[in-house]
């Protein structure tokens, strides 16, 4: 009888969804569009992408031949992704694009189904800025160890490495006596550890050497990205503005994003937003976001918003603003957006005036603790020991200021993409078997200073951002055992199944 329940259940959805767009009713057509999007993508694991909503056209990797991502339900390995390009809100035609994506970033591969959701909607322009997964390498050590501004036992302390927690490291030096491991909590990005009585799941020796001065951490796939939406207003007011919205897993801390070349690092659900020589907008609806640009760093508490200018190439034209409050009325609209991620929260009402003033000027940089995510394991055992490597302290300690001066940016850059102009009538869910060719994005993308290099493609299904370094010691023992977002499984969903046809 599932089958058949799932079915009735569709049908009467795309009954509801048409007689919504022809009765310009914008919220039951919203609320339609979404819950489809539920039903098609209940299977998205790590790393994937779901086609939900019509109408999205998506352009692949160069080098990846066999790409299907044009129908409703398709789901593809978002390294094989070069851009995604989704339609704007249109009822009269049931067009609203809109795509799911179930993200590793830098979430240790140690801890299963804790993933990064991102939610794509209405008039929305990606570019994926990695193709290849640099080598990373999850770690840990049966002690307490201090995490270091730099590889040397005189330097500044950015926190504490507890016992048994694991973290991923992605880089060390040429003789391996250091690892740099990308940091959780606080307000720093990454830190170093000293090799010694370190646990590993892979070989450390694998991991690119690193200048300590280099302060950029490496992505993964669809972790780094170009992001433009669109402005115009949309066709009613119960309409969500056009956008992207990301939710990290509550027991991992900050997840670390680069979008238009500016460092984000969040531990909460924020919206995106950023027009061509206008502003990147971060609002966090719930948790934290520490933006960082042109050396400036802001944080952007639940409740509020802030700004970073774009020049016409995307690129930071100025340093973040401080926070503000953000109107009530632009982002209730979301509630239906984010009643539909894989952990549903409530939306931060806006900061009043006095608690706008009372905010620190910058984020407080205080000594992060990185604790082990709980499990119902009693005696964690952490990570496979690493063969032992003599601990090296090097003879001069480096200067404190380690952050490189932002390089100049390449020559070309993505131009913006026009808004799709949908044909007069589009049967409602049925994608046209042969869409049209995109012109949506360039033929190539010039990388940004940061883009890794390197690394194996990240082109598996489900948890496949692995690397190929679990070495058999994955705790994940037939179920879920965080203990904070468990919503993010890899598998997890509102749907009843996957609907494999077109509709």
């Amino acid at each position: 009888m599932r089958p058949v329940v799932l079915i009735a259940a569709v049908v009467l959805l795309g009954g509801l969804g048409l007689a919504a767009a022809r009765g310009n009713d914008c919220p039951t057509f919203v609320e339609y569009a979404l819950e489809r999007t539920d039903q098609v993508c209940t299977h998205t694991g790590r790393n994937e992408a779901c086609y939900g909503h019509v109408r999205l056209d998506a352009e692949p990797q160069a080098n990846v031949s066999d790409f299907r991502f044009s129908h409703i339900g398709d789901i593809a390995p978002v390294s094989a992704i070069r851009s995604l390009r989704l339609s704007a809100f249109d009822p009269n035609n049931s067009l609203w694009g809109i795509a799911l994506m179930r993200l590793q970033a830098n979430v240790p591969n140690t801890i299963p189904g804790q993933n990064v959701t991102f939610l794509l909607f209405g008039d929305v322009a990606v570019t994926n800025l990695v193709s290849d997964a640099p080598v990373l390498v999850d770690v840990s050590a049966a002690a307490d160890v201090p995490v270091m501004s730099y590889p040397a036992v005189t330097a500044p302390a950015l926190g504490m490495l507890k016992r048994f927690a694991v973290v991923v490291a992605d880089g060390r030096l040429a003789d391996s006596s250091w690892l740099r491991v990308q940091m959780p909590l606080g307000v720093q990005s990454v830190g170093w550890i000293r090799n010694s009585s370190l646990s590993a799941a892979g070989s450390i020796h694998d991991l690119e050497v690193l200048d300590p001065a280099d302060a950029r951490p490496r992505y993964r796939p669809m972790q780094a990205f170009y992001l433009t939406t669109g402005n115009a207003p949309a066709a009613c007011n119960q309409v969500p503005a056009n956008g992207v919205l990301i939710q990290s897993p509550k027991a991992i801390g900050k997840v670390m994003l680069s979008i238009n070349n500016v460092e984000v690092r969040i531990g909460s659900t924020v919206l995106f937003q950023a027009q061509p020589g206008g502003n990147m907008t971060i609002t966090t609806l719930e948790g934290s976001a520490i933006v960082k640009a042109e050396g400036v760093t802001r944080e952007a508490v639940a409740g509020t918003r802030v700004t970073v200018p774009m020049d016409e190439n995307m690129q930071p034209a100025a340093a973040p603003s401080k926070p503000e409050a953000y109107p009530a009325a632009e982002v209730a609209p979301l509630a239906a957006p984010v009643s539909h991620l894989d952990t549903p929260v409530d939306i931060h009402p806006p900061l009043s005036p006095e608690e706008v003033a009372a905010l620190p000027d910058q984020p407080t940089d205080t000594p992060a603790v990185i604790e082990p995510i709980p499990t119902d394991d009693p005696t964690p055992t952490g990570l496979p020991l690493l063969p032992s490597d003599t601990p090296v302290i090097l003879p001069t300690a480096l200067p404190p200021t380690l952050l490189p001066t932002h390089p100049p940016p390449p020559e070309t850059r993505p131009t913006d993409v026009p808004v799709i102009v949908p044909p007069p009538s589009l049967p409602t869910d049925v994608p046209v078997n042969n869409p049209p060719a995109p012109t949506v994005a360039p033929t190539s993308v010039p990388p940004p200073a940061d883009q890794p290099s390197g690394g194996n493609e990240d082109r598996g299904k489900g948890n496949n951002g692995n690397n190929g370094h679990d070495n058999g010691n994955n705790r994940d023992k037939d179920k879920d055992k965080d203990k904070g977002n468990n919503g993010n499984d890899d598998h997890n969903g509102k749907g009843k199944g996957r609907d494999k046809d077109d509709d």
